[in-house]
C-alpha cells in the first residue's frame, strides 16, 4: 500500500516521529538534553561491550552469530542507556534538590512557588517549548535510527542494495521507503561520532549496516 509514495513503514515512521513532538512537548529542555547525551554515551559502552557478552554468553546459548551479536547489543544498550541517564541526572540536578526542604513550624500546606516574570511566561517558556518539542523530534530521529540499523543488521539487508530486489516483508519495507535512506544517514553520522572511541576490532554490529551507503548518496 502506497500513499503519497509513502509506504506502510513511512507512516509508521511519521506517526513516530508525531510520538516524539509530543513527549518533547510535556517534558522539559534538560530532561530532552540529558536523554541525548545518555543516548551517546549509551551507545559507545553497547559497543565496547556486546561483543564480549555476545561471544562468551551468548554464542554458548548455541545461537548463530548475527542473533547472538543483536541482542547482546540491545540489551548492553538499554542498561548503558538507563544506567548513564541516572547518574546524569543526579550529576545535574540542583543541590537544593537534592536534599529534602526542612518543614516551616507554624505553616501548614505546601509552599507557593513565586510566579513567573512576564518574560518568562511569554518569551522564554513558549521558545523552550519549542526547543524541547525539537528535541523530542531529534531524540525519536536517532532512536528510530539505530533501530532500523539494528532490523538491517539482523535480517542482513543493505536498505540501498544495487541489486534491487524486492523481498517480502520488513525487508521489502526498508528498501521500498522513501524514509529510510535519511534514517540511514543520521546513522552514518552518529557512527561517525563514535568510530574516534571505539575499538578496532573490525566492523561492529552499526559500521557493517554504514558500510552499505554513505551520507553523500544511497
Amino acid at each position: 500500500m502506497q500513499i503519497i509514495g509513502l509506504n506502510v513503514l513511512d507512516l509508521l515512521l511519521l506517526f513516530l516521529l508525531f510520538i516524539g513532538l509530543l513527549i518533547g512537548f510535556l517534558r522539559g529542555v534538560g530532561v530532552q538534553l540529558r536523554s541525548l547525551a545518555s543516548i551517546w554515551f549509551g551507545l559507545l559502552i553497547a559497543l565496547w561491550l556486546y561483543r564480549p557478552f555476545s561471544n562468551r554468553i551468548l554464542q554458548g546459548l548455541e545461537m548463530s552469530k548475527i542473533v547472538s551479536d543483536t541482542l547482546s547489543f540491545l540489551l548492553m544498550l538499554f542498561v548503558a542507556y538507563h544506567a548513564i541517564r541516572l547518574v546524569v541526572g543526579y550529576l545535574t540536578k540542583p543541590p537544593e534538590e537534592k536534599t529534602r526542604p526542612a518543614k516551616k513550624k507554624g505553616r501548614v500546606g505546601p509552599v507557593e512557588p513565586p510566579k513567573p516574570s512576564a518574560m518568562k511566561r511569554y518569551v522564554l517558556g513558549p521558545l523552550s517549548t519549542v526547543l524541547s518539542m525539537i528535541l523530542g523530534v531529534v531524540l525519536a530521529v536517532v532512536w528510530i535510527s539505530i533501530f532500523m540499523g539494528v532490523i538491517q543488521f539482523f535480517f542482513q539487508t543493505g536498505a540501498f542494495s544495487a541489486s534491487g530486489v524486492s523481498q517480502p516483508g520488513l525487508t521489502n519495507q526498508i528498501q521500498s521507503s522513501a524514509l529510510a535512506p535519511y534514517f540511514n544517514r543520521v546513522l552514518w553520522l552518529i557512527v561517525k561520532s563514535l568510530s574516534l572511541f571505539v575499538l578496532d576490532d573490525g566492523p561492529n554490529i552499526l559500521e557493517t549496516v554504514v558500510s552499505n551507503f554513505s551520507a553523500d548518496g544511497g
